[in-house]
């Protein structure tokens, strides 16, 4: 099943095998770039980050930090270390790989751009950070992109947009998402911070329920524990102690 990431990952890792065993050394790197975004798209980040710093590891002993396949493994790398709350080596990451990829597609320069602007909101910049996401979701136009890659970005760039009060920013990247990927529950979760910080909580915990309940899937293994955490939040609000447990 094509649909399925730990499946593509065994057929992956038994293409690399097979390139390894007869020294098709580019070809194994392919492999791993590929492991690790399918890692990723499997939630297994753990994985997603043992691979990438593999892949960056052997691309910067051969000299192949500007092939895609680098950029791929590190714009992972950088993806997890954001997850793990190092977003200094995150940017750093991000970066290296953006010096090295001047002339990569689209997508990567987007991803690479995008993670160093969740970085830069991370350490305390979100004016920057938001910045630079904007600047990401711009230049990538009309080119294709995954969905985590496109959940990741406008989650992090909704979250600080609406946590320095620039709802009419937040509006423009949830409209930008839906457009890409549809209506999901990262979509949801966007709807709701902007009720909260409107006040109008009854109808962000109506819409958490319906994330919490799996009536919309989700694109982010995160954006669960994002919904609960909202819900504990509001809960608390309002009193309602049996909720919040």
């Amino acid at each position: 099943d094509g649909d399925d990431p730990l499946a593509v990952r065994r057929a992956i890792d038994h293409v690399r095998a097979a390139a390894r065993h007869a020294g098709y050394e580019y070809l194994s790197l392919q492999c791993l770039g590929l492991a690790a975004t399918a890692a990723a798209a499997g939630g297994d980040l753990r994985a997603m980050r043992e691979i990438g710093a593999e892949t960056v590891a052997i691309g910067s002993a051969r000299g192949w930090q500007a092939s895609p396949w680098v950029l791929a493994g590190t714009a992972m790398l950088a993806y997890g270390k954001l997850l793990a709350a190092e977003p200094k080596e995150a940017e750093r990451l991000a970066a290296d790989g953006l010096t090295n990829g001047a002339k990569a597609a689209l997508r990567l320069q987007y991803v690479l751009t995008a993670i160093a602007g969740v970085a830069r909101a991370d350490q305390g910049d979100r004016a920057g950070g938001i910045v630079a996401m904007a600047r990401a979701r711009t230049a990538l136009g009309d080119a294709s992109a995954s969905r985590l890659e496109l959940a990741a970005v406008a989650v992090a760039e909704s979250q600080n947009s609406v946590r320095l009060g620039r709802h009419t920013a937040a509006r423009t990247v949830l409209s930008w998402f839906v457009d890409r990927v549809g209506e999901t529950a990262e979509a949801l979760l966007m709807r709701v911070w902007s009720d909260v910080a409107a006040g109008h909580n009854d109808s962000a915990r109506a819409t958490l329920q319906r994330i919490i309940d799996g009536r919309v899937d989700a694109v982010l293994p995160s954006t669960l524990v994002d919904a609960l955490l909202q819900e504990t939040a509001l809960a608390v609000h309002v009193g309602d102690h049996f909720a919040a447990r």
